[in-house]
């Protein structure tokens, strides 16, 4: 079974007309000949929210699109739609590298919207922070550095642990990206010493937000 029929072969009842509306302007995105047309559909579909959930499939596909303008439009809707897309789009960063059932390859840029868009979720995508750091394997830097950033963006207090665990992976870019993420939120400078972290978040459990400290990094940066 392909990954859309995994994630959406249930059947549920849906706005037809909303979705054939929505796929009206993915295609208008496709019409290389009316730039104003392609621009206004752009906005409008960039202008979805959370209440055009059902529009998900559609949305994931063009992820996976060779245009950079239509993934770029797909990531703001996703990302507008909010939490209900974090699922879709952890399975489809999961997804391998090469043709599966004739559908499309998942490319590195398909992997930095993705990261990108769960980034911009923020905190309501915290059950894709394994998967993100499962995908740092075998990653170039610019995918590397993207799901960094998403990572800093999703954690929250409770998430360390999740961090900490990966520091025993088997993979070295990924121990480095939990690292480098723990690291980031904290303050902290224990590198990959996976029993100093621990023994640190014990030390600091209820009574550390490390939202506090990145801000102020953040801000002092930047």
């Amino acid at each position: 079974m392909s990954i859309f029929g995994k994630l959406f072969g249930k059947k549920t009842k849906i706005d037809s007309s909303r979705i054939n509306e929505i796929q009206k302007l993915i295609e208008l995105l496709k019409d290389y000949g009316n730039e104003n047309e392609r621009g206004d559909a752009a906005k409008k579909l960039m202008a979805i929210g959370p209440s055009d959930s059902e529009a998900i499939p559609l949305l994931i596909k063009e992820m996976k699109a060779k245009s950079s303008f239509i993934r770029q439009a797909a990531a703001h809707a996703l990302r507008n739609i909010g939490k209900a897309a974090v699922p879709a789009l952890i399975e489809l960063l999961k997804y391998e590298q090469q043709d599966v059932n004739g559908e499309t390859a998942i490319t590195e840029f398909c992997r930095i919207g993705i990261a990108w868009t769960l980034g911009e979720i923020g905190r309501d995508a915290e059950s894709a922070i394994a998967a993100l750091l499962e995908a740092t394997k075998n990653m170039d830097i610019d995918v590397y550095r993207e799901i960094e950033s998403a990572l800093k963006k999703i954690y929250t207090p409770t998430s360390i642990p999740i961090f900490i665990k990966y520091l025993k992976h088997e993979d070295s870019l990924v121990i480095q990206m939990a690292s480098e993420v723990l690291s980031g939120i904290t303050g902290q400078g224990f590198g990959c010493d996976q029993k100093k972290w621990q023994e640190w978040c014990e030390k600091n459990k209820g009574k550390y937000d490390p939202c506090s400290h990145f801000t102020l990094l953040t801000l002092f940066l930047y």
